[in-house]
């Protein structure tokens, strides 16, 4: 029980004396420069979160030009392939009027 009295009492005093400090000023200093860190915090948060979305729209741009260079790469393929495939059939057509002829 006396344990309790003692802790109860150490800690009264430690209230009471943090109070006339804290009246005094002594821990203005802690608050600003927790405000400080609170503000620097705050715009490294900000500044990282710009640079995030300034390479997100990088990607993005850098994905767009891929996606059409590929695309115009594939409509390419895709013509000369039409174009041999028309190729080859005018020569079959030949070969067939060939033999239809003679």
């Amino acid at each position: 029980m006396s344990k309790v009295l003692w802790g109860a009492l150490i800690g009264a005093a430690a209230a009471v004396a943090f109070y006339k400090l804290n009246e005094r000023g002594a821990f203005d200093c802690v608050y600003d420069e927790a405000n400080r860190f609170m503000d620097k915090t705050r715009q490294r948060a900000r500044q990282a979160l710009e640079y995030t979305q300034d390479e997100i729209e990088y990607l993005a741009d850098r994905a767009r030009e891929k996606a059409e260079y590929y695309e115009q790469i594939a409509r390419e393929k895709a013509n000369r392939v039409a174009d041999a495939i028309e190729e080859t059939g005018e020569k079959v057509a030949g070969k067939i009027r060939q033999k239809a002829g003679a």
